[in-house]
C-alpha cells in the first residue's frame, strides 16, 4: 500500500520536471566518476557499463530489470550490450517515457508491482540470464525483503546473476 500512495508524488510529477531535474538520463541512482570530471550522462553511463561487466552480459541474454524507472538502462543495455531487456516500473509516466525511450528497440516495458511479477503469465518459464536491480529496495521494505529475494531467485535461470544495489531501507 505505501508504494500506492506514494508512486503519483514520487514518479508522475511530470516527465519535464524530472528531466530538468535528473538530466537527460532521468536516473535517480548513483554514478561513476572515474576521473572526477565525468558529465552527469557520463557518469551513468559508467554505471551501466560497469553493471553489465559485472554481470558479465553477452549479447542476446535475457535480462529483467526490476524498479527501471525511465529506462535510460533499460535502453542502454538493449541498444549498446544486446541484450533483450524488460523493464519493470510502478510508474505510469514512467511506462509513458520508457515505451518511447525504446520505440526503436525491442525491450519491452511493463507497468507491474516487482513484488507480483509471479502472478503474471507472459515472462519466459525458463528464467532469465540476469536481473538487475537499482536503488528501488524501499518499494519492497525490510518486512518483504526476503520474500522479494526469494521471488528474484525463482525468476532467474540457475546460472543467472543478481545485480543488486541498494541505497537505504525503510524500518517499516
Amino acid at each position: 500500500d505505501h508504494n500506492e500512495d506514494n508512486i503519483d508524488e514520487g514518479y508522475n510529477k511530470g516527465n519535464d520536471w524530472f528531466k530538468a531535474t535528473l538530466g537527460e538520463t532521468m536516473m535517480y541512482t548513483s554514478g561513476l566518476y572515474p576521473t572526477g570530471h565525468e558529465t552527469l550522462k557520463e557518469a551513468q553511463d559508467y554505471k551501466i557499463d560497469y553493471v553489465a561487466d559485472a554481470i558479465q552480459l553477452e549479447p542476446g541474454m535475457s535480462v529483467l530489470d526490476i524498479g527501471c524507472g525511465w529506462t535510460y538502462m533499460t535502453n542502454r543495455l538493449t541498444e549498446k550490450h544486446g541484450a533483450n531487456v524488460t523493464g519493470i516500473t510502478l510508474s505510469k509516466e514512467q511506462l509513458v517515457y520508457g515505451t518511447d525511450l525504446n520505440s526503436g528497440n525491442d525491450a519491452r516495458i511493463l507497468l507491474q508491482d516487482a513484488m507480483k511479477l509471479g502472478e503474471r503469465d507472459d515472462l519466459p518459464e525458463e528464467g532469465y540470464d540476469r536481473i538487475t536491480s537499482l536503488e528501488m529496495a524501499e518499494h519492497v521494505g525490510i518486512r518483504r525483503y526476503q520474500e522479494f529475494l526469494t521471488m528474484v531467485h525463482g525468476m532467474m535461470k540457475d546460472d543467472g546473476v543478481f545485480y543488486f544495489q541498494v541505497a537505504g531501507l525503510r524500518r517499516s
